[in-house]
């Protein structure tokens, strides 16, 4: 009950510091605005239809992500408010009051996250860049490419000289940095990309091919994130976190993005 109302007090919270400073417009920051009026006063179903109006004007600011995934978690609707709260975290990864509300939101759900296993690059890497979103972190990785091999340039011509062989050492150190920004971007898109989706059904039967009169692989349930593997038509092959696969109505999934 405790972490309950410590979730909720966050979320409250973050809709005080409401802002007209979305980048989309003045037409957006108005039902932005409207949205955390409704909000305040618990009225969580107009809240949700101002913030989505207000991303139909083509708003994707962080902020107007992260109060509609708190107004759907208000109202109950966990599948939609996890999509909005990892939409917001793609491009926001160092707010704090996100990370909590998501983490909260998935410790709601029915299915068990399995422990994850970092990969070499991530272990490396993952703590000092985790967070920062791609474009930093490609940003970065070219700077920091650019750099060692102007330096290498430079110093290539006082190579045996021992400042030329420390600039150069240097310059080697800078150029292995830059690829282990650039692996971590490359490993961050393929585990966190705009190609996953939100289970949006209380139960899914989740088929071993695309269509209803196949058999069910396994279940799942509302809130969990899968990666898209492929699309058919109505269908989508799926990941889960367990690794299992299979397909699910287009209809059924929240995509991410």
């Amino acid at each position: 009950m405790k972490k309950l109302l410590t979730a909720a007090f966050i979320v409250i919270l973050a809709l005080t510091f409401a802002s007209s400073a979305i980048a989309s417009g003045e037409g957006a920051a108005r039902l932005y605005n409207q949205g955390n009026a409704a909000f305040m006063k618990g009225d969580f179903e107009t809240a949700i239809g101002s913030y989505l109006d207000a991303r139909g004007q083509g708003s994707n600011d962080p902020r107007l992500l992260f109060n509609l995934g708190c107004a759907y978690l208000k109202a109950g609707k966990l599948g939609p408010a996890i999509q909005y709260f990892e939409s917001a975290k793609f491009r926001a990864p160092r707010d704090a009051d996100l990370q909590f509300n998501l983490r909260f939101a998935q410790a709601q759900t029915l299915d068990a996250l399995p422990e994850e296993k970092p990969s070499i690059i991530e272990i490396i890497g993952g703590f000092p860049l985790q967070k920062f979103t791609e474009s930093e972190l490609a940003t970065a990785a070219g700077g920091v490419f650019i750099a060692a091999f102007a330096l290498m340039a430079v110093a290539w011509s006082y190579r045996r000289r021992k400042r030329g062989k420390a600039a150069i050492l240097i310059a080697l150190i800078w150029l292995g940095v830059s690829f282990v920004i650039a692996g971590y971007a490359g490993a961050h898109h393929l585990e966190y990309g705009g190609h996953r989706v939100v289970i949006g059904a209380d139960e899914l039967a989740v088929k071993s091919g695309p269509g209803l009169d196949n058999p069910t692989v396994f279940t799942v349930h509302e809130g969990l994130t899968a990666k898209v593997r492929q699309r058919r038509g109505a269908w989508t092959y799926i990941e889960i976190p367990t690794g299992f696969t299979g397909w699910a109505p287009n209809e059924t999934l929240l995509p991410i993005g």
